[in-house]
């Protein structure tokens, strides 16, 4: 839908007294039946070159002085108990932070076997584990819910949703119930 001239004009007209461009479309509308949007009023402003304005729409307001008194009262000395009170307390919260934790070493284990894809069985591993052109896979009996043994998830997942494995596995009954 194209603009019109007195659209246009009636655009200008309304920002330059400051109104808002929700403002300036509410009042497009009601006036010439248009169901114009306000993203749609901005892109035309653009155009026209009018968007940037030198003062805003609204008056800026003064921030609220919080301070009650005109002249600040002075702090109450505080007393060395007081201090030393304080100073156990916050110790008293503070933890020391626990010594880094030390990754644990890769367990190095072997495959229960290289068997052929069609030598698997339902519920053995599909982890390959020969390289080439005779492809062999591991056959450890799989985690439930998984094509991999315990031990070949675990280096499929990666170390950010390891609490995946940490969780006990769902039916989908349960999980849509």
């Amino acid at each position: 839908m194209s603009w019109t001239q007195p659209e246009v004009d009636l655009i200008k007209a309304e920002w330059a007294k400051g109104e808002s461009a929700s403002d300036v479309t509410r009042t497009l509308n009601r006036k010439f039946g248009t169901r114009r949007s306000r993203n749609a009023t901005l892109g035309k402003l653009k155009r026209l070159g009018l968007l940037g304005r030198s003062a805003p729409a609204r008056p800026v307001l003064p921030k609220h002085d919080r301070r009650r008194d005109s002249d600040p009262k002075e702090p109450k000395p505080c007393s060395q108990k007081t201090n030393k009170d304080l100073v156990r307390r916050l110790e008293s919260k503070v933890k020391p932070k626990p010594a880094p934790a030390k990754k644990p070493e890769p367990e190095m284990w072997e495959p229960e076997g290289a068997f052929h894809l069609l030598d698997l069985n339902k519920h053995q591993c599909r982890w390959p584990v020969t390289e080439g052109d005779d492809h062999r896979f591991c056959g450890r009996t799989q985690t439930s819910g998984s094509s991999y043994c315990r031990e070949h998830l675990k280096r499929s997942i990666s170390p950010m949703s390891a609490a995946t494995l940490q969780r006990a596995p769902v039916s989908m009954k349960k999980a849509m119930s």
